[in-house]
């Protein structure tokens, strides 16, 4: 799955996580062909929390329930909020409209 690091890696969870916040046919796309497949990554060893901080709420909300879901314990560091100014920044973010 390579690193997630940077401005790329930011960009691209702000963008799953507008689809996620729509919940329709794509948030659930986005769920089962990304963030389920990342968590699969994450208990055979990928490194997840050093990209969770990019990670939006409600994505963030989807990878604890499928968590619990599997019987996967979520560790600290998923269940932790991100600060506010963060998730100002994030809404704020969100308010963006792709272009298609």
């Amino acid at each position: 799955m390579g690193e997630f690091t940077g401005e790329p890696t930011r960009r691209m969870f702000l963008l799953l996580e507008h689809v996620m916040a729509a919940d329709g046919d794509e948030s659930n796309a986005v769920a089962v062909g990304f963030l389920d497949t990342l968590l699969n990554a994450w208990t055979k060893g990928f490194d997840l929390e050093a990209a969770w901080r990019s990670v939006g709420p409600a994505s963030r909300a989807r990878c604890r329930a499928w968590n619990a879901a599997m019987g996967v314990q979520t560790p600290a560091w998923m269940r932790e909020v991100p600060p506010p100014r963060r998730a100002a920044r994030l809404a704020a973010a969100l308010r963006w409209t792709p272009t298609r």
